[in-house]
């Protein structure tokens, strides 16, 4: 079903007669109702992209976006067939994915995410001394489960989403999956607050490879070290005459510091896109 024809966004949307659009999403078996969620998803994507572009003093010719403005995957969010409301054709909550579409990764980052973390194993659990330790496929702390309200600042499981023990945190692919959308959602928020958005596109001379910041690589971050750790990366910050940013290690005597500033700025490269 083919609506808005001959209209084409400020990032580049475009669906004339072709089924296909510029974003690479295939309307083809589209109901009325998977038309409008999409276009209702799309236009408040774009809108968050261009703010972040107009925070950064762009205020025309934006970049133009193509099918990989909504993941590696074009239907990756399960469009098409009535499946938008109820999520049957993916582990993941739909629904949710689309009204949270910033914090969401691409099934793909999800399991580059994974893998990093546990080997895309779910039952996945990495033990520390008098702490739950972490846990499943994205090794989930007890930062991150607090923060989401699995998890009191005792220790204690609070039952949400019928989630009692550990045990039942592991037996469960899907519970772990719409925690990890919990968990993105709730970093992508503090990383707002902070600041730490308007460093995204910021170039980034690194250890090993140049990069550039990007949102994904911010959240991957954050999920390896927390929020507060990344904005604390990006505040360190310094120009060269090159134009590009760097951190000045020799300046950064603490050696735990200097530590975690290389590992986020690992995540930061490895999850450029």
């Amino acid at each position: 079903m083919a609506f808005y024809g001959k209209y084409k966004s400020p990032f580049g949307y475009y669906n004339n007669a072709n089924q296909i659009d510029s974003y690479g999403v295939n309307h083809s078996g589209f109901t009325t109702r998977d038309e409008l969620e999409y276009q209702f998803a799309r236009q408040q994507r774009e809108n968050e992209l261009m703010n972040q572009c107009k925070a950064q003093g762009i205020t025309e010719n934006f970049p133009q976006y193509g099918a990989n403005f909504w993941g590696n995957s074009a239907n990756n969010y399960g469009f098409g067939m009535a499946e938008i409301l109820d999520g049957s054709n993916s582990n993941v909550n739909v629904n949710s994915a689309i009204s949270n579409q910033p914090y969401i990764f691409s099934n793909e980052m999800r399991d580059r995410l994974g893998a990093l973390e546990s080997g895309n194993r779910y039952r996945e659990q990495t033990y520390t001394n008098g702490g739950i330790g972490a846990l499943g496929k994205y090794q989930i702390r007890r930062g991150g489960l607090i923060d989401t309200g699995y998890l009191d600042f005792d220790n204690n499981w609070l039952g949400k989403d019928g989630i009692y023990t550990a045990e039942d945190f592991l037996d469960s692919p899907q519970k772990q999956e719409r925690i990890l959308n919990e968990y993105l959602k709730s970093n992508y928020k503090q990383l707002k607050n902070k600041g730490a958005l308007q460093y995204i596109g910021t170039p980034i001379q690194g250890l090993v490879n140049d990069f550039n910041v990007t949102d994904t690589g911010l959240l991957a971050a954050s999920h390896r070290e927390g929020a507060g750790a990344v904005n604390n990366y990006l505040k360190h910050l310094e120009q060269n005459q090159n134009g590009k940013y760097y951190i000045n290690y020799e300046h950064i005597n603490n050696i735990n510091l200097r530590d975690m500033f290389k590992r986020i700025e690992t995540r930061l490269r490895k999850f450029e896109k």
